[in-house]
């Protein structure tokens, strides 16, 4: 593993306290549902519904941290992601 990716992996065990904790499945259905939608007022909402969800959370900034270490595409740390850039995904894709 590349020292990018540890530390990723690292603050991965950490947001197991987060907001989202007891959501995971009705978290990664709705992900995955929004990053197959190609309607921009569709998507806006779902992504609305799901960053609510961090509002307030503990771990906000070690998410945000670890999205951008894992280069991740979907949706974390209040915004939505792309290769690890936050709000850089394009509904017009």
């Amino acid at each position: 593993m590349s020292p990018r990716e540890v530390k990723a992996a690292s603050l991965a065990v950490q947001l197991l306290d987060g907001n989202c904790r007891d959501r995971g499945r009705i978290w990664i259905e709705s992900e995955a549902r929004w990053l197959r939608l190609k309607s921009p007022p569709v998507a806006e909402e779902l992504a609305r519904t799901l960053t609510a969800m961090c509002d307030q959370c503990p771990v906000l900034e070690l998410c945000k941290q670890w999205a951008e270490l894992d280069r991740y595409t979907g949706i974390a740390a209040g915004t939505t992601w792309s290769g690890g850039r936050a709000g850089s995904r394009s509904k017009k894709e």
